[in-house]
């Protein structure tokens, strides 16, 4: 079990030496009706598997889908989306994410540049990545949003995950009071680039 005492910079506090990896389950799973009365319950994990059980035989596992590489702030962080047997998974990897298993689509965001980089978290050893999409998914008929660190919210066609509306949140919007309001990065809980997998 990953202990947030041992930190990224260093053990502080109450920190084992055997601290473990960030590979729990860090958000809800989610039961998607597959037709004929049949259910399937879906859950990503921050190791970047997103797995699928059965909750009419004790949990059996399905399948499992290897979507990044997964580790601290990776894999799936906080929350995927369903649609049509489809589910939705945001990954948290920095760096481009590889693809796996039985993805239908993999939409990567953007790599951060200039000005914009250094204002976003910053990849460990690698400042050319891509930001990490830790917020949860957010699915309407039709259509995925997806926050990303880079302060962007987008939202992807279902059916092939192209880009049909992006806006930057990276800037300063007119107060309704007297002081400023800067957005930024959608970590959480806000609607990420996500991955679709079949059920």
């Amino acid at each position: 079990m990953f202990n947030w005492g041992c930190g990224f910079n260093g053990p502080t506090g109450n920190c084992p030496d055997n601290h473990g990896e960030d590979v729990d389950f860090g958000s809800s799973p989610i039961l998607v009706a597959l037709g004929g009365g049949k259910q399937i319950l879906v859950a990503g994990q921050k190791s970047g598997m997103v797995h699928g059980f059965d909750p009419d035989r004790n949990g059996k596992i399905v399948w499992q889908t290897r979507i990044g590489q997964g580790g601290k702030l990776g894999g799936v962080e906080w929350g995927m989306a369903a649609s049509g047997g489809v589910v939705f998974a945001p990954l948290s990897d920095w760096g481009l994410p590889r693809r796996a298993g039985s993805s239908r689509w993999m939409r990567p965001p953007a790599k951060l540049s200039g000005r914009r980089r250094l204002r976003s978290l910053r990849a460990p050893g690698n400042q050319d990545a891509l930001p990490p999409q830790l917020a949860p998914a957010t699915a309407v008929p039709g259509v995925v949003f997806s926050g990303s660190m880079d302060g962007h919210l987008r939202a992807y066609r279902m059916t092939n995950g192209e880009i049909i509306w992006d806006f930057d949140t990276n800037r300063e919007f007119p107060p309704s009071t007297r002081f400023p309001r800067v957005a930024g990065r959608s970590a959480v809980p806000a609607p990420p680039s996500p991955t679709a997998c079949s059920t």
